[in-house]
């Protein structure tokens, strides 16, 4: 039984998109010739439209079936699959079962007129023109006398170079050895990523092997799954790929576009994926069986379905339709369970090879840094990497890191600020030092001891017991080798603008003095920065985020928004606390994990694991501050950074005395965030004064403060609790 089928396209889509509807016919009829081959007939086409036969066995012919029920299953009620439109017309015997497709008509040269006759004495036959020849890049070429051009070349796996003319086969080897050994190390200088310097090792020195034996398929066919995250680098390794491969003479490789990356369009709620029109649209026209490309797959956004038919069908298209191009599949950074699931699933079809590329390690990410800062012909002293360090960290405090991209794009600020410094001060120097290069980051380092620091807070004199109590505890623990170590994670419960984050920052600098931390720093991020996009990425992800805290605090503010509850089993937050676990055990004298919150949220939180609140020993309760508190930390703020006068402060005072008790015991009070919101508002009315008057040394006003407690945020404070907005700002 045979089918006739019309494809065509919605006019109105065709008239905006004249230059492409042509090639989408030609990619869609295209395939499907490609699939069905001898049972496919062309019966006409044009510009807008063709009409193809199909002979469909209904009985057992399972491709058959799958079309039909593809092109049934996937139209809308108007038989539209986007601007294509599939059609069953009834069946006749006019199709041309091997007619060739109009745009291949055109590579056929025009019919040449026979010279006439000469007498020629007889001569040797022609050698045959299908004896094959030592160049596997090999050209049909007819043996006559030359009028007739040669066919289109048709590449074939077995590829060399011909090297120069006279070149001796020892030397066509020396150069391509000199080739492979300079794409060779210019990939050794790459900063980790070992299993792409050992694969690339593997492809030179089996080369010349598949070479000899002309065994090109074998390595062809061969497909990569790269499991790397967002921004380290795919790109820079897919063109390495592909200089090593064109280098070894395995594939001719494009060497205007050697790399093509795409990403197959997932289906929408109940559409039906047909893998033609999805990947032919984004690869149509962009190579051919004359060129070889490293085509890169992004499957990221199908790790959940991959036992569907849809991801079966973008392998079956690399099987068939890319026999001849290097294709890699790319997923995040993902935990090996879920690599080796997705890898399972590709070699159901496909031969595969996976490799993992791990996120960088501190001292990896200092590494590129002083390459690129060298390339450019700088230097930068010890103490300025401390400045570049703090940036880093605050570049993944959100935990949208990516790697590579951020350090360039964080290299070149500071490149530019210490030019800036050197223009200003008229100087010429590429020693980059710490003290021109201070604005990269926003934290500014305290030459005060941690305790000194804490003495200079609010309030915190509780607090400051506590900690003292536990400082002492962990570290005669670690003196006296009898008494077990005690986990030193964190619970830090209270209100917003309790100044958890400070204490945070300045616990870990007295645990560094103390010598408990072996570096001291502070990562902040908040609970969901954990969680991955995809399947399998938050445990890695999680992994690497404490990995960068050993020897630190890791701060994880809102912690709470980790955990749903029981009944949200597909919640990524439950995978990065079960991770979280496992690093507070493995590293329990070598981090600090906080997780700070609301007081009624935490006790939720720690039912997520049963090992969590046995991990994290010590909680540090942090009240909400009093109206004198409040005050007290407003005022500090002014004298930090301004002259104010006298009625200042008695407006100060008045306001903070008048805050109803209803909207300082809301869930939503700010408090220190409130008051820095306030001196910030206060401060930038100073600050417009001063510009207007162009007197610089203007002092903070009573009028200053009296407008900045004018606008709603803090108006509101002292009318009604319920019409108080919640407040936004930093702790202090």
């Amino acid at each position: 039984m045979a089918k006739k089928i019309k494809l065509s396209y919605d006019p109105k889509w065709a008239q905006a998109n004249s230059k492409e509807e042509y090639g989408y016919v030609q990619t869609v009829v295209k395939g499907l010739r490609s699939r069905f081959k001898d049972r496919f007939g062309l019966v006409s086409i044009d510009k807008y439209s063709c009409e193809v036969v199909i002979d469909i066995i209904m009985d057992d012919d399972m491709l058959g079936q799958w079309l039909l029920m593809t092109l049934r299953g996937i139209s809308n009620p108007e038989g539209m699959i986007g601007a294509l439109r599939f059609e069953f017309l009834p069946y006749d015997s006019k199709a041309e079962p091997f007619i060739a497709l109009p745009w291949e008509e055109e590579k056929k040269q025009p019919p040449v007129q026979a010279a006439p006759p000469a007498v020629t004495p007889p001569q040797a036959p022609p050698a045959s023109t299908h004896e094959k020849s030592d160049t596997p890049l090999e050209v049909s070429q007819a043996a006559d006398d030359g009028d007739k051009k040669p066919s289109e070349p048709t590449w074939r796996p077995a590829y060399t170079d011909t090297g120069k003319s006279g070149s001796s086969p020892d030397d066509k080897a020396a150069s391509r050895d000199n080739s492979v050994q300079k794409v060779l190390d210019s990939i050794s200088e790459l900063i980790g990523c070992e299993e792409f310097k050992a694969l690339s090792r593997e492809i030179a020195l089996i080369a010349p092997e598949i070479i000899k034996r002309r065994t090109y398929d074998s390595f062809v066919s061969q497909r990569y799954l790269f499991s790397i995250g967002m921004g380290s680098g795919l790109t820079k390794y897919l063109e390495n790929l592909a200089a090593l491969i064109g280098a070894c003479k395995l594939c001719p490789i494009d060497k205007k576009t050697p790399v093509l990356e795409i990403t197959p369009a997932i289906p929408k709620g109940d559409d039906v994926y047909v893998p033609f029109p999805n990947l032919f649209g984004q690869l149509g026209g962009k190579y051919s069986d004359e060129n070889c490309k490293v085509i890169c797959i992004d499957i990221s956004a199908w790790i959940s379905k991959l036992n569907s038919p849809e991801f079966t069908e973008i392998l079956w298209y690399v099987s068939n339709e890319l026999k001849q191009q290097i294709v890699v599949f790319r997923i995040p950074f993902v935990e090996n369970d879920v690599l080796n699931k997705v890898k399972r699933a590709i070699s159901n079809v496909l031969q595969i090879r996976e490799l993992t590329f791990v996120p960088l390690t501190t001292d990896e990410i200092k590494s590129y840094a002083q390459q690129l800062v060298a390339q450019k012909g700088f230097t930068v002293n010890n103490d300025a990497w401390e400045v570049f360090g703090a940036r880093i960290r605050e570049e993944k405090s959100d935990g949208k890191f990516y790697e590579f991209r951020t350090i360039l794009k964080v290299v070149s600020e500071m490149l530019y600020i210490k030019q800036l410094y050197n223009a200003k001060n008229s100087i010429d120097d590429s020693n980059i030092k710490k003290c021109e290069i201070e604005s990269l980051s926003s934290y500014k380092p305290d030459n005060r001891s941690g305790m000194e620091m804490l003495d200079d807070l609010i309030g915190v004199e509780k607090l400051k017991e506590r900690i003292e109590e536990m400082v002492a505890q962990i570290t005669f623990a670690l003196q006296n080798k009898s008494v077990q170590s005690p986990c030193i994670h964190m619970r830090f419960v209270g209100n917003p603008g309790t100044g958890k984050t400070t204490i945070a920052r300045i616990l870990g600098k007295i645990l560094q003095e103390h010598g408990v931390l072996r570096n001291g720093n502070f990562y902040e991020y908040k609970g969901r920065d954990f969680c991955g996009r995809y399947i399998g990425e938050t445990a890695p992800k999680t992994s690497a985020m404490c990995r960068d805290a050993y020897g630190s605090v890791l701060f994880i503010d809102e912690a709470y928004s980790l955990y749903n509850g029981e009944d949200d089993s597909r919640d990524y937050g439950k995978e990065a606390i079960d991770t979280m676990v496992a690093e507070m055990e493995n590293h329990r004298n070598d981090m600090v994990i906080i997780m700070a919150g609301y007081p009624d949220d935490m006790k939720r939180l720690m039912k997520a694991n049963s090992g969590l609140a046995s991990r994290m020993p010590y909680t540090l309760e942090f009240p909400n501050y009093s109206r004198e508190q409040l005050f007290e930390i407003f005022m500090q703020m002014v004298k930090r950074s301004f002259t104010y006068e006298d009625a200042l402060t008695e407006a100060a005072c008045d306001y903070f005395m008048a805050l109803p008790d209803a909207y300082l015991n809301t869930k939503e009070f700010g408090n220190a965030r409130f008051v820095r919101n306030l001196y910030e508002r206060t401060w930038a009315k100073t600050a417009m004064r001063r510009m207007l008057s162009k007197n610089p040394g203007l002092p903070m006003s009573r009028e200053d403060f009296v407008h900045a407690c004018s606008e709603s945020e803090f108006a509101n404070a002292l009318r009604d609790a319920s019409a108080a907005k919640k407040p936004m700002g930093f702790d202090v």
